[in-house]
């Protein structure tokens, strides 16, 4: 069995009320950023991706929040950091935010 880090995702799924998700993302991001269960990653579903991320930036760019993206999320918006492999599984304690986009729910919940 692959070991996987433990630290902490968000899922936003496409069905998602994105007013709803930007907050949960605001707040487990922002609240309190050197405590082990602050959110580190988030997995997005592609089928809001486009509309999704530039609500992101511009919600965690007032935080001073560095977005990591991968290649998908990176070809939305310039603004993003290319992802590495070491992205997905690092625990920041610090405001950055790794943004991987996904097919489906099962896609979200496989370990990369």
């Amino acid at each position: 069995m692959k070991q996987v880090p433990g630290n902490c995702h968000i899922y936003v799924d496409e069905s998602a009320d994105f007013n709803m998700a930007l907050s949960v993302i605001d707040n487990a991001k922002t609240q309190r950023t050197g405590v082990c269960n602050a959110c580190e990653s988030l997995v997005l579903h592609k089928a809001i991706a486009k509309d999704f991320i530039p609500l992101l930036i511009d919600a965690l760019s007032k935080k001073q929040v560095e977005i990591r993206g991968d290649k998908l999320a990176c070809e939305i918006s310039n603004s993003l950091v290319l992802a590495t492999e070491e992205d997905w599984g690092k625990e920041y304690l610090d405001l950055i935010l790794s943004v991987k986009i996904v097919k489906n729910i099962d896609e979200a919940i496989r370990p990369y």
